[in-house]
C-alpha cells in the first residue's frame, strides 16, 4: 500500500517509468500523485505485469507522463483494475504508441469517479483508453 506520495520526473529504460509491480503482486495506490514519469516501453507512471492487481482510491493524478510502447498513464496486464468507491481518479495529458492515457487487458472496474482527459495515442489506438481481452 502507498498511500500519500509523490512519484516526480522519474524514468525507466523500459517498463514502469514511476513504478513497476510485477508477479501477482497487489497494489493499492492511494492518495497519490504521478507526474512527468517516462518509460521506453510501456506504462510511463505505472506499469502491473504478471497476475497482480491494481486498486486506485483515494485522490490519485496520474499526469503528463510518457510510454514508447502503450498505457502512457497506466499500463495493466494483471488480473484486476479497481477504482474503488468514493475515489477521485484523474489521469490527464499523458501520451503513449497506443492508449494514451490507460492501457489495459486486465478486468477493469471503475466505482469511484474517473476524468480521462487530453491523453494522445501517438501511433495506434485509444487516444483516452485501449482495452484488449
Amino acid at each position: 500500500t502507498l498511500d500519500r506520495n509523490i512519484f516526480y520526473n522519474n524514468s525507466a529504460r523500459r517498463n514502469g517509468g514511476c513504478l513497476l509491480s510485477t508477479d501477482a503482486s497487489v497494489v493499492h495506490l492511494s492518495n497519490s500523485n504521478f507526474s512527468k514519469c517516462k518509460a521506453g516501453k510501456n506504462g510511463g507512471a505505472v506499469a502491473v505485469k504478471g497476475s497482480g492487481a491494481l486498486h486506485l482510491s483515494g485522490i490519485v493524478t496520474i499526469e503528463q507522463s510518457t510510454a514508447s510502447g502503450v498505457g502512457g498513464g497506466v499500463h495493466h496486464e494483471g488480473l484486476l483494475f479497481h477504482i474503488q468507491s468514493a475515489s477521485s481518479v484523474e489521469v490527464v495529458q499523458n501520451s503513449a504508441g497506443g492508449g494514451g492515457g490507460v492501457s489495459s487487458t486486465a478486468e477493469t472496474v471503475v466505482d469511484g469517479y474517473l476524468l480521462v482527459s487530453g491523453n494522445v495515442a501517438n501511433d495506434g489506438d485509444g487516444g483516452g483508453v485501449q482495452g484488449a481481452g
